[in-house]
C-alpha cells in the first residue's frame, strides 16, 4: 500500500518551478497525495505573488488543474468528521495561536488519516518554522514525519528507476540557485557595508561574525537577529537587516549545500539496487 503523502503549497510549487519536460509533475501524480483546501487556496494566490518567472508561471498553471484532479481535498477526506476536536487538541499541543493555516490544516489532515489507514503519513512542506512547530506533535502522535521538497526529491529519486543521479543533482542545483540568489545578496550587502564600520571595530566583529557563519556553514540567522539587536539603532543596517530573507528560504538553501556535500561522500541507494544484490 502506498503511504498517504500530504502536500504543503510552497513544496509544490517549488518542485513545479524547477520540473523539466513535466518529469517531476508525473512522479507527483503518480503518490497517494493529499492536500488541504488552505494550501490549494495558498497555492493558487502564490502563483502570482511568488518570485516567479512568466515561463515558471504559466507551466505551473497550465500543469495544476491535472495535478489537482490527483489529489484528495481536505473537505473530501474529512467529509463529516468534527475537525475542531483535531485543531483544538493540536493547537493546545504546539501551542499554535494563529488562526488555523494549511500546516495546521495539513497537521489535521494527517493526523486523521494515520488513524483511518493505520500508516504512517509523509507531510513535505519548506515552512521551516511550521516544521519545527509540528514536528514534536508528529513523533508524540507517531503520525509519521514532516519532510521539505530536499527530502521529497531524495524520495521520488530512490522510488523511480528513470530518476537518475544527473537529474538528482541538476533539480537540487536549479533549486538552490532560485533560492541562493538573494540569501547571496544579503550576504554580500553585508560583506560590503562592514567595510565602512572598520573605526568602530565591535560593529566591524559583529558584521563580520554573520558573513564568516555563512561560509562555514553555521547558524548565520542566529547570528543576524543577535546583530540586530545590538545594533538596532544604526539606520543604515537597520535598512539592510529588512532585507534579509525569510528563515524558510535561507534554511532551504542550507540543506541543500549539506545534502550536495553527503552526495559527493556517500550514494543514495534506489530501490532496485539494494533489492537486487546477492
Amino acid at each position: 500500500m502506498k503511504h498517504p503523502v500530504v502536500l504543503d503549497a510552497c513544496t509544490i510549487i517549488n518542485l513545479l518551478r524547477i520540473d523539466e519536460d513535466e518529469f517531476l509533475f508525473r512522479l507527483l501524480c503518480s503518490l497517494r497525495l493529499y492536500v488541504a483546501d488552505l494550501v490549494n487556496q495558498e497555492i493558487m494566490k502564490n502563483i502570482f505573488h511568488n518570485e516567479l518567472s512568466e515561463e515558471q508561471r504559466t507551466y505551473i498553471s497550465g500543469v495544476l488543474p491535472q495535478l489537482q484532479s490527483k489529489w484528495n481535498s481536505f473537505n473530501q477526506t474529512m467529509d463529516l468528521i468534527d475537525t475542531d476536536f483535531y485543531e483544538e487538541n493540536i493547537k493546545k499541543f504546539t501551542r499554535h495561536t494563529k488562526k488555523i493555516n494549511g500546516e495546521l490544516q495539513s497537521s489535521i489532515l494527517s493526523l486523521y488519516l494515520s488513524r483511518k489507514y493505520h500508516s504512517r503519513v509523509f507531510f513535505y512542506t519548506d515552512d521551516f518554522p511550521a516544521k519545527e512547530q509540528f514536528k514534536n506533535f508528529f513523533e508524540f502522535q507517531q503520525i509519521g514525519s514532516i519532510g521539505d521538497s530536499v527530502d521529497l526529491l531524495i524520495f521520488l529519486y530512490w522510488n523511480s528507476p528513470d530518476f537518475s543521479d544527473k537529474k538528482l543533482e541538476r533539480f537540487l542545483h536549479d533549486l538552490f540557485a532560485e533560492y541562493n540568489l538573494s540569501v547571496s545578496n544579503f550576504i554580500k550587502g553585508i560583506d560590503e557595508i562592514s567595510e565602512s564600520y572598520i573605526k568602530k571595530k565591535n560593529v566591524y566583529k559583529l558584521l563580520r561574525e554573520i558573513v564568516d557563519s555563512f561560509y562555514q556553514n553555521e547558524d548565520w540567522l542566529g547570528k543576524v537577529e543577535e546583530v540586530k539587536k545590538k545594533v538596532s539603532s544604526d539606520a543604515r543596517l537597520k535598512a539592510l537587516f529588512v532585507s534579509c530573507p525569510e528563515e524558510r528560504n535561507c534554511k532551504l538553501v542550507d540543506k541543500i549545500k549539506e545534502v550536495q556535500k553527503m552526495m559527493r561522500d556517500f550514494s543514495i541507494y534506489k530501490k532496485d539496487e539494494l533489492l537486487n544484490m546477492n
